[in-house]
């Protein structure tokens, strides 16, 4: 019902890419299950990120790490064993 604080009930679903691919560093989602949404239409309460009803959830950062640095192969020293 909201991206980063703005309601897009009425965005379509290439709107709602496109605004949250727009965003670069993090998206705040609001959601609602039907039976919520339901609940306030009948009350006609527009549901938004203000209510004290909203939980707020953080997901930790799913970022990839950096890539690793690669490291040069050991040299190889020239001692052999044998059995």
């Amino acid at each position: 019902m909201e991206v980063n604080g703005v309601g897009v009930a009425d965005e379509s679903h290439g709107q709602l890419f496109a605004r949250i691919k727009a965003t670069d560093d993090r998206v705040q989602l609001l959601v609602v299950d039907p039976a919520t949404e339901q609940h306030y239409q009948r009350r006609q309460v527009t549901v938004d990120s203000n209510m004290r009803q909203v939980l707020v959830v953080t997901c930790p950062d799913v970022r990839p790490p950096p890539p690793a640095v690669a490291l040069a192969a050991p040299a190889y020293s020239g001692i052999t064993f044998s059995i």
